[in-house]
């Protein structure tokens, strides 16, 4: 059964055939009951029938207004990546559309576009290209955002790192806490008798209970150094400023955000900022770090060769030190003092050796390097070095300390590398430092105060004066040195050689006894020790009006 057409207004056809739209409250002024898409399709052709747009509060002409609407939105997408609808219809048409012919023209508009989705704000009054927008803004405000990361840099830079160390406080002050907890639960004992300590012998209990406590401890310090990484929780920027910068850089154009495409798009813009700042910032950190001016270059390469040099004049020591120890011959003095000047000397001016090759980054201003490395740090300084042979000379040098002959060969072997050749120094320089090894020992003898020291480098000294050798020793070789100035053949005064020893049993008498005894024991003592410098500023001055006569 065919409906029969609708009754309408003769008024009605040329209204709709005069305007591109028509709002579907006339139709109801007109006392049109019938749907708008029955009503027009009965009384228009099938060719303009089809050209027209139905929407909740309007019917509009494709191709005489719609066509143009449409064209205009896709141009204000592809220029500025967004379109407030409003900006796109005529003012007329605006009045009379509610949120349903918005949603509508958004709908139209989606299907339309095909280079990707187009996202609405929530009122459905702006359409935009998210991505594009974003990536078209951070162009537009790079600059500003490069110039903030480079002015901050350094300041992000020293906040970081005093982070890290204060970090890294706390993380040695929880091993060391942990640490003495584990040592106070392998010492407490046990309760139950016999069969209490079973579970930890077998290798759960406690043991595991702690290895477990531990790596809970160190998970949650990671985290914690991961959560104080300044850099990745930088975020300089307000909502305000970059708005109004962005609206800055477009002011020779009609530019203007509205406010609900701020409030859309606001956090994510702001987090695409910060990612770039922070990307500009490390890169600003990069390049500081590998910007090495010419005189940066030189000064590294001075500090290098002085290290090296230093490095030099202490091995030339050790050889100097080395032949006061051949003077003993086979002597069991001789091989004690050897394995001394091993284990002292040689070993700490081979760490002192690979803390220089291993310093990339030296400078004059660089701390100074620790005497004596541990094992895991030592380690540590070999497996950075670049060089596979340089690698296998310095673990070779760290286990040459059974012989000086074997330190030779592998200490000479890894300097070489390093652009430093040594030599023993031939019999004038060594004459030459030991004068001034000489006046050394003088100088801190007098200037020393403790009488155990005080000893030690006057016996050294006698050496020096009287064999022309040099010594390198602690206290416990004070009195098999002594003993040997005691000898018959010995070319030292006699009454120097007595003096030493009433010291040297004062000395030992002053540690091992305390109360009354002590104070006299002290007095004596101190007594003999300003004999002992006033027979060497005596000698002193003597060897003064010897130079005098000479000249």
């Amino acid at each position: 059964m065919v409906a029969p057409p609708p009754k309408t207004d003769p008024l009605a056809t040329p209204l709709v055939r005069g305007t591109a739209d028509d709002e579907c409250s006339i139709m109801k002024r007109l006392s049109i009951s019938a749907e708008p898409i029955s009503f027009f399709r009965e009384l228009l052709p099938s060719t303009e029938f089809n050209d027209l747009l139905f929407w909740p509060s309007v019917v509009l002409s494709e191709s005489l207004l719609w066509k143009e609407c449409d064209l205009l939105a896709k141009n204000l997408l592809h220029s500025i990546h967004f379109c407030l609808i409003d900006d796109i219809l005529p003012v007329k048409l605006i009045s009379v559309l509610n949120d349903s012919d918005y949603l509508k023209i958004v709908e139209i508009l989606q299907k339309g576009w095909n280079e990707g989705y187009l996202r609405t704000t929530n009122d459905r009054r702006v359409i935009f290209d998210h991505s594009k927008l974003i990536s078209n803004w951070l162009k537009s405000i790079e600059e500003f955002i490069h110039e903030r990361a480079i002015k901050d840099a350094p300041e992000l830079r020293k906040a970081q790192l005093n982070a890290a160390i204060s970090i890294q406080k706390h993380l040695n002050k929880e091993e060391k806490k942990q640490q003495k907890d584990d040592d106070w639960e392998t010492e407490k004992p046990s309760k139950g008798g016999k069969g209490a300590n079973k579970k930890n012998r077998s290798g759960g209990g406690s043991s595991h209970q702690t290895s477990s406590r531990s790596g809970k401890q160190k998970a949650a310090t990671e985290s914690n150094i991961s959560n104080k990484d300044l850099l990745s929780c930088a975020s300089p920027f307000t909502s305000d400023e970059l708005f109004t910068e962005l609206e800055r850089c477009h002011s020779s154009s009609d530019f203007q955000i509205p406010d609900t495409l701020r409030e859309e798009i606001a956090d994510d813009f702001i987090a695409e900022v910060n990612n770039l700042y922070r990307s500009f910032v490390t890169e600003v950190w990069e390049q500081q770090l590998h910007q090495t001016t010419a005189e940066e270059q030189q000064a590294q390469r001075q500090a290098f060769e002085q290290r090296l040099n230093k490095i030099s004049d202490e091995y030339a020591a050790i050889c100097l030190f080395e032949k006061g120890a051949d003077y003993f011959e086979e002597d069991q003095l001789a091989n004690d003092l050897r394995i001394y000047l091993l284990r002292s000397l040689c070993t700490e001016l081979s760490h002192s050796l690979l803390y220089t090759i291993s310093d990339l980054n030296l400078s004059q201003q660089s701390p100074p390097q620790p005497t004596i490395l541990n094992n895991k740090q030592r380690d540590h300084l070999i497996d950075s070095l670049e060089s596979v042979e340089m690698k296998k000379c310095s673990r070779q040098l760290f286990n040459s300390f059974d012989t000086l002959e074997h330190f030779h060969e592998a200490f000479q072997r890894l300097t070489a590398m390093n652009g430093l050749k040594l030599k023993q120094p031939d019999r004038k320089e060594r004459t030459q430092k030991l004068d001034l090894f000489g006046k050394e020992l003088h100088k801190q003898m007098l200037e020393c105060t403790d009488p155990p020291t005080t000893l030690l480098l006057t016996v050294i000294l006698c050496f020096q004066l009287y064999y022309r050798i040099a010594i390198h020793a602690s206290g416990k070789f004070v009195s098999p040195l002594i003993h040997f100035l005691s000898m018959g053949t010995s070319a030292i005064p006699p009454d120097l050689v007595n003096l030493l020893n009433e010291i040297q049993h004062l000395v030992v008498a002053s540690i091992k006894h305390k109360g009354e005894s002590s104070e006299k024991i002290k007095n004596d003592l101190m007594e003999k020790l300003v004999n002992l410098i006033a027979f060497f500023s005596y000698f002193d001055q003597e060897e003064k009006q010897e130079v005098k006569e000479e000249e």
